[in-house]
């Protein structure tokens, strides 16, 4: 019995034991390590100045119209593309083409060009495969008088999230401020220059356009001369391209 009596006391005494045990390691919090500082290169501060804005707004209705503009004044050029018929294009394009005088200005630091047709995109100097999303309802672009992408801004659906003005006088401004600061040429940041004597080159001069044009059916008015494209049609031809030549990914 007293066998039977002493093991009961060592069990309680192991179980309250390993209770402190616990109770204590629970009290002893681990240091947290030490904050992880990422050491960030200056950003360059701007140099040079903007010349006055343009005295008018002006949305032209062709690349070429807005690169002679371009040869005459030097300012960048803003390209705005969307299906005016749409009704997922949103409000921001709506506003860049009847803005308020405080956009207006902004606007006026720029040639702008305004096309609702994707046969009018300059493949050339417009990279569409690589930079626009066809499920999106409108871009912006930015090119510089060398035909160099700058930036594209664009909304992909009407579920995500609006451009507000404030966002694009931010993007603008950044734009203008890389554009005019004389060091800009030495960085040698904005990709191949493409030759002023390169023609333009539209979908409708891809060799797959008129056989893509003429077998299907969901066109409608489409197969008559002179018929606007989509993005998304234009993206049915460079997928048809990259199928017939065993690249399609």
């Amino acid at each position: 019995m007293m066998k039977y009596f002493a093991l009961a006391i060592l069990l309680t005494s192991l179980i309250l034991g390993g209770c402190d045990a616990v109770e204590e390691k629970a009290q002893i919090k681990p240091t947290p390590p030490p904050p992880i500082v990422e050491e960030k290169t200056p950003a360059v501060e701007p140099q040079g100045d903007w010349p006055e804005a343009a005295p008018v707004l002006t949305w032209l209705d062709s690349l070429e119209e807005g690169w002679n503009e371009v040869k005459n004044e030097g300012r960048p050029l803003l390209v705005l593309v969307h299906c005016p018929g749409s009704s997922r294009s949103g409000q921001f394009a709506n506003d860049l083409l009847n803005p308020t005088p405080e956009m207006a200005v902004l606007l006026r630091q720029f040639i702008t060009v305004h096309i609702t047709d994707g046969q009018e995109i300059d493949l050339n100097r417009m990279p569409f495969r690589r930079y626009q999303d066809p499920d999106q309802t409108w871009w912006c672009w930015i090119l510089s008088p060398q035909g160099q992408v700058y930036s594209v801004l664009g909304r992909i659906s009407p579920e995500s999230p609006e451009v507000t003005w404030s966002d694009a006088v931010q993007w603008m401004s950044a734009v203008l401020d890389h554009h005019w600061d004389p060091r800009r040429e030495d960085w040698n940041a904005d990709g191949e220059v493409v030759p002023i004597s390169t023609p333009m080159r539209s979908i409708a001069d891809n060799p797959e356009f008129q056989k893509w044009k003429s077998s299907v059916n969901y066109l409608g008015d489409l197969k008559n001369d002179g018929q606007c494209i989509c993005c998304h049609q234009m993206q049915d031809v460079l997928w048809t391209e990259k199928n017939r030549q065993k690249s399609f990914v």
